[in-house]
């Protein structure tokens, strides 16, 4: 009987045993599993790329003429970018584009039928015009010298000449045809030599003024557009690297104490850069940081590459954090809190929330936190987690 009652106890206290087995393990099936984590103590550094331009310090276009559309085609560059070169040092030759050529061909061909319409115009007329010039030119003394009356009374005798000279029609109007053609050969003459001077002008372009070159025109072959600049020199040998950004933005990085780390990078070249400053031309705020680029040439895009470096604080980990406000500047997360229950230690997830001052790729900087160094945090969970939860460690502190 005792045997019986026995074996009967044993398999009693099995069957407990498995059924606390299987009600635990169902109670556990749907509690979250989490890793954990830890605070630290550090700063955060924020990484920027800014999509810049290189332009010139102050620098000094070197264009053929302002006024005149002429496209130029480059010889020969005889100056390289970042040569410090002096005043009337040639920097291009270049050949004159087809447009200027073919305008200085039709001007010569202008004054060609201007010079021979004039010598139509003038036999006959030689008397005609030469008291017209001798009126003309004492009307501009009169006129210089309104208060001088022997002026006056030339003038006036010098009209009386030319109006008995040209009493008929006919001599008055010889004299208008002839002044007209005298008038047309000027033009003509002053243009022609202004296309001429332009075009020899064309051939070589020198540098106004001492200075660096930061810009220069194509290679040979290529074309100079009209009106753009051929090069440009600066005072200094470095260049800017010129963001555009917000008014606020620009003074936000010009100030800052804890920027480092600035560089310009070109390409597959990067080189370090001064510390930006803000600038304004014309509507656009600008973050500009001094920069030596040998070879490089004004107007080339690159990229303005900064750090910016927080204060040391406490930091989160991103992947501990459960919800992010960026815009209020704050950060939820959970920390580990264990007590006794009825099955023994159970492990509950609290919710924390602390201000986000600043934060980078990895952390953020936290102020705020009623959180201790050694205090574990949830890292990961695998599922969302409330404040009060249960949950279940599958991994230690990483």
């Amino acid at each position: 009987m005792k045997k019986w009652a026995s074996a009967l106890l044993v398999l009693v206290l099995a069957g407990l045993a498995i059924c606390l087995f299987l009600s635990r393990t169902w109670m556990w099936a749907d509690v979250p599993r989490v890793t954990l984590g830890e605070l630290s103590s550090g700063a955060v550094v924020k990484r920027f790329s800014l999509p810049a331009q290189l332009q010139a310090q102050d620098g000094v276009d070197v264009i053929l003429d302002a006024h005149l559309d002429y496209a130029l085609t480059v010889e020969e560059r005889c100056a390289a970018l970042g040569e410090r070169v002096e005043a009337g040092q040639v920097l291009l030759r270049c050949a004159p584009g087809a447009a200027l050529t073919e305008e200085l061909t039709a001007a010569e061909q202008a004054l060609e039928r201007a010079r021979l319409s004039a010598l139509e115009a003038r036999p006959g007329t030689e008397a005609l015009f030469a008291a017209y010039a001798d009126w003309e030119a004492a009307a501009d003394a009169a006129l210089r010298a309104p208060a001088d009356e022997a002026l006056a009374r030339r003038e006036a005798e010098a009209l009386s000449a030319l109006e008995a000279l040209c009493a008929g029609g006919d001599a008055r109007a010889a004299l208008s045809s002839r002044l007209a053609a005298e008038r047309r050969l000027e033009e003509a003459e002053a243009t022609c030599a202004a296309l001429r001077d332009l075009t020899e002008g064309a051939r070589e372009i020198l540098a106004p003024c001492d200075g660096y070159v930061v810009y220069l025109a194509g290679a040979a072959g290529e074309e100079i557009a009209a009106n753009a600049p051929a090069a440009t020199l600066s005072p200094e040998p470095q260049l800017l690297a010129c963001a555009v950004a917000t008014a606020e933005e620009a003074a936000y990085f010009a100030t800052a104490q804890s920027l480092s780390d600035v560089s310009v990078r070109v390409g597959r070249v990067r080189v370090s850069a001064s510390e930006p400053f803000a600038d304004t031309r014309g509507a656009q705020a600008l973050l500009c940081a001094p920069v030596q680029l040998p070879g490089a040439a004004a107007g080339t895009a690159c990229t303005l590459e900064m750090e910016l470096q927080s204060g040391d604080g406490l930091l989160l980990p991103r992947e501990a954090a459960a919800v992010l406000d960026e815009g209020a500047g704050k950060v939820y997360f959970y920390t580990l809190e264990t007590h006794q229950g009825f099955f023994g230690a159970e492990d509950i997830a609290r919710l924390q929330e602390a201000e986000a001052l600043d934060f980078d790729e990895t952390h953020i900087l936290l102020a705020g936190a009623d959180v201790s160094l050694s205090e574990p945090i949830v890292a990961t969970s695998s599922a969302p987690l409330s404040d009060g939860a249960q949950v279940l460690v599958v991994d230690e502190l990483r």
